[in-house]
Parts: C-alpha cells; structure tokens; sequence
C-alpha cells in the first residue's frame, strides 16, 4: 500500500451540498454544505485560505470531501477528519485536513495533535480547523499544541462566524460574479445564521471572570500564573475578534484586529503581555482596525474603575496658529453628536498634562481645555467614551452584552463622522507689484526694435522693391 493520503483513504465523498448525514449530526452538516461551496465557488475558497497565507492560482480546481476515513500508518486504528481540501494545479497539489466543532462543543488537544502527526506522515499540508472559538488572525490556535507537530505541517484556524463573514463581504461587493456562485453563497449564509446549523456568537466570559473582577476591586494581590487570569485574557481575546466581526458585517468592510510585529507573529507573546497588563494595571486594551477610518478604534476594561472605555485619538493639525483653532476643527465633525457622556481629551506636548471635558462643554467653550499661559497648539486630540458598568462589569454575559452593542453605537456616533487632518497643498510663492512691473517693463523694452534696426528693415525694403 502507498503511503499517499489517496492510497490510505478508506473512504470519503465530495462534499455535498445537501447532506445526506441525519439532522443531529450538525458538525457533519455544517462542515459538508460549507466544503460543497468551496468546490462550486473557488474564489470563496481562495479568499479563505489566502487569509492563512496559502496561494493558489485562479485556474487550480478546488476537490473537497467529507466522512473521511484513513489508515494510521503502522496501525490498525483509523482516523477520520471531518474534511479534506485538494488544491490541484498541474501535478502540483496542496492538502488539508479539516477537523471542525459546532455549538458549544471545543477543540480538543490531543485530537488537533493526531491530525497534525498524521499530516506530516501522509504528507498533508496543512490541518485547518473551524469551531465557535475565536483568533485574532488564522494562524493563532485558540488550542495550544506542540510547536514540533507544526514545523511542517500549517496549522490554521477558522470560526464559523468569521467564514460567514467572508461570505457575506464577496456577495455584497459583488466579487463573485458568477449569479449562481453569488446565490449558493447567500444561501451559505442563510444557513449558517439559522439556529439549527450550530453556529453561535461570543456570549460569555469564562466562569473566572467574577472571580477576577471581585479580586481586583478587594485589592488582592494577582499572581502572573494564575490560570484564572489567563483564561480572561484568553476570553478578552476572542471577544475582541467577535466584536471586529461583527463590525466587518455592519460596515461591509473587513474590520481587523490590530497587532504589532511581534504578537502577530508569537500569539503567546500577546497572552503573556496582557496578563501582565491586568497584573500591574488592572487592565485590559485591544485595537480594531476599520478600512478608512481616521484613527485605530481602542478598546479598554478597566477591572479596577469597572469601566468599558471606547476611543479614537486624532493627530491635531498643525497649520493652526491657536489651540482653540484645533480644538473647534475636532467639535465640528462631531457637531451632531449630543451625548454627554462623549469626551474630548486633548494631548500637549512635552510634559503639559493631558486636558478632558465633555463634548458639551467644550463646544460652548473651547477654551476650557487650555492650560493658563499654554501658547502651543495641542499634540493631539482624542475622543472619548467611558461606560461605568458599576456591578454589570463582573457579569459573564452582561459585560459581553454591553461590548457587543456600545461598540458599534460609538463608531455610529463618532467613528464613521470622523476625518484624519490632512496637510494642504503648498502655494505658489507670490511676487511683489513693484517686481512684477519691473520685469514687464524689461521685456518691453527689450521687446521694442531699435532706430538703427527700423532704417535696415526699411533699406532692404527699398531694395527689393
């Protein structure tokens, strides 16, 4: 027997589009009809998998198949992957193992790392994964393997809701222009958005999360290895990537989170420096990067306040003469927003304390956010909002729900009407009246024949004549 995945297949089929498994079995459902799309619309496959960095051209033909069965090398037990992706270009091929979970249902460790081993034995490309847990981006697990069974093996992960997403961007930009690619894809969408195909969004913190919040408002001393801790930022995590989903479906642009070089490319860099941010500042900050919006959109819980803190911070132009200039540039893009619980913060430069006051205020009078004998225009200029959920904040569904809907209401109210200050065009430099004249007067008098060169002209007349 070869040692090709194809040799030790036992059995499998193309995905279907209308499964034939029974009603209860909804991973397996789920995880047909989604592959069966991939087969008859590529471009939604390409564009999913060239998330996780894997490229393949236009013309490479898309096999996917479910109830996989295979032979474990030097053993008579049998595997069986939910799914497995061919790419096919030539004689070149790229694999995948698919291993899904619906509902509330997680990943398990041991599970992943079979499938991981088994790839690199069979000489499978990479193992993707789909489930109701979040990552910031595919190539951060929501499940912690060894680093060994990924060496050569990638290792990618997908939630349900970030798919449908996908999804929903390609049929409402219209990059998929096959009408009856579009239409399996909006019923892709209407499938999973129904209760029954197993997908659910991000609703509660872990149970931890009380304990956490009780424990920092006592001032008990918190411990870096407290798994407690962990599982929060893990959670804040996964609800930071919810929220930018669920931003990405109502602006119809893809909303990201923002991460630096360094926790992009080392997930674990990321747990370990928010777990000490909540250790030392009992705090807990995440960014979102929307598609042409003026500024990254922060978001913060502060355990200690008990607050939700949501900004957008502006550099303050510098082609104003006045602080007050700048200060009424920022209040006139927010000039039809009336809460008061929005703040504007002002940033000085060098050492000069940072200024607040309500929107209010400081449309009346911009001048209250002027320090006493400041001359400089400011750094730069944030707007503000912050959430006191008092008791709520420790609820492991209310801080999620407020999250889930103060989010979007402040980008409603601030975000999209916001403007990043643009330098203008240089002028052209202007010359006195006086110089002007000048220079006219010169080319005229140049410009005038002389006496001599009026009789010469007049001689050759004569002559020709």
């Amino acid at each position: 027997m070869g040692n090709s995945v194809f040799d030790r297949m036992k059995s499998g089929e193309l995905a279907r589009i209308n499964p034939t498994v029974p009603d209860s079995k909804k991973e397996e459902r789920a995880t047909s009809i989604l592959l069966a799309t991939f087969r008859a619309v590529p471009d939604f496959a390409r564009s999913m998998l060239s998330d996780a960095g894997v490229k393949f051209p236009v013309t490479a033909h898309v096999q996917c198949y479910t109830e996989v069965a295979l032979e474990i090398p030097g053993s008579s037990r049998t595997v069986r992957p939910d799914g497995l992706i061919v790419l096919t270009k030539g004689k070149k091929q790229w694999l995948a193992f698919v291993e899904s979970k619906t509902g509330t249902s997680s990943l398990k460790q041991d599970q992943c790392e079979e499938y991981l081993v088994l790839a690199r034995e069979l000489g499978i490309d990479a193992v993707i994964t789909i489930s109701n847990q979040y990552s910031a981006m595919p190539s951060h697990h929501p499940v912690a393997v060894s680093k060994t069974k990924t060496r050569r093996v990638g290792w990618f992960h997908f939630s349900w809701l970030s798919l449908m997403s996908k999804a929903t961007l390609l049929t409402e930009s219209r990059a998929v222009e096959d009408p009856e690619q579009a239409f399996l894809l909006q019923e892709l969408v209407r499938f999973l958005k129904h209760p029954y195909s197993g997908v659910s969004t991000f609703s509660r913190m872990p149970k931890g999360w009380s304990t956490l919040c009780a424990s920092v408002k006592q001032g008990v001393a918190l411990r870096k290895n407290d798994p407690v801790i962990e599982q929060a930022v893990i959670s804040w995590h996964q609800l930071i990537r919810y929220l930018a989903l669920e931003l990405t479906t109502n602006v119809g642009q893809p909303v990201q989170v923002r991460l630096s070089r360094r926790h992009a490319n080392d997930p674990g860099s990321r747990v370990s420096d928010d777990i000490d941010s909540v250790v030392k500042n009992s705090l807990l900050h995440s960014e979102l990067t929307i598609p042409n919006a003026a500024s990254p959109f922060v978001i913060a819980a502060d355990l200690m306040r008990r607050t939700l803190n949501l900004s957008m911070k502006l550099r303050a132009p510098s082609d104003k003469k006045r602080a007050t200039a700048s200060i009424n540039w920022l209040v006139r893009q927010l000039k039809g927003v009336e809460r008061e619980d929005i703040l504007i913060r002002v940033i000085w430069p060098r050492r000069v304390p940072d200024t607040t006051a309500t929107i209010g205020t400081v449309r009346n009078d911009p001048s209250c956010l002027i320090h006493d004998g400041i001359r400089e225009i400011p750094h730069s200029l944030e707007v503000v909002r912050v959430i006191d959920l008092a008791g709520k904040f420790s609820g492991v569904k209310t801080f999620v729900e407020y999250a889930s809907s103060e989010v979007p209401n402040f980008y409603k109210d601030v975000g999209e009407h916001l403007r990043a200050w643009v330098a203008p065009p240089p002028k052209l430099k202007r010359t006195s009246t006086s110089d002007s004249e000048d220079v006219r007067g010169t080319n005229s008098e140049q410009s005038k024949p002389s006496q001599s060169e009026n009789e010469r002209s007049l001689s050759v007349q004569a002559n020709s004549d």
